[in-house]
């Protein structure tokens, strides 16, 4: 399981187990939701002889702090794309790469969706119902990236492609590595 499916699911948890006094959602018009989450838990201690209880409050836990750390994301739209599917990149990189199902890779810099795509294969990508462009890779050496598609036969196909710069692909450098025949 991956640190995002733990976090995903420890946050869950914690949100279906919290009470709801505990947490308190709020909404501007035009502003994405926010959830603010405060918890606080109550302890008591009692000597042996049995003296009045001592009671401390702990604000915070580790929990509590991520989910207040998660409600404070908001999401910012970059693009107006048909059926985006991916979005990638290289650690440390200042550019990413969007697929949009029709076969076409797109160029994310500085919030910023290209005017252009990097690639367009929509001439060989069928995009029907749950085939099309469906994942983009980037390899290692940075010249070169990788796509799963349903090609127009509806079959699967995994290929190469070449970078010619970090906005521009070669779509005659395609390199099939494997095509599955679909029933």
């Amino acid at each position: 399981m991956t640190v995002r499916r733990l976090l995903v699911a420890v946050v869950l948890l914690v949100s279906a187990c919290a009470p709801e006094a505990d947490l308190a959602t709020t909404a501007t018009p035009g502003a994405s939701p926010t959830t603010s989450a405060t918890t606080s838990a109550t302890t008591s201690t009692v000597d042996s002889a049995g003296a009045t209880p001592a009671t401390s409050t702990s604000v915070a836990d580790p929990v509590t702090s991520l989910l207040a750390e998660l409600s404070a994301l908001e999401y910012k739209r970059v693009a107006d794309l048909d059926f985006p599917v991916q979005l990638t990149a290289r650690p440390g990189a200042s550019i990413s790469y969007v697929i949009t199902k029709d076969g076409r890779v797109w160029a994310l810099r500085d919030g910023q969706i290209g005017e252009t795509p990097v690639l367009d294969i929509s001439n060989r990508v069928r995009d029907s119902g749950e085939q099309g462009l469906l994942s983009i890779a980037l390899a290692e050496n940075p010249q070169f990236f990788y796509l799963h598609y349903s090609d127009l036969d509806g079959d699967t196909v995994v290929s190469e492609f070449r970078f010619d710069s970090s906005t521009a692909a070669d779509a005659d450098s395609e390199r099939t590595l494997l095509r599955v025949d679909q029933p």
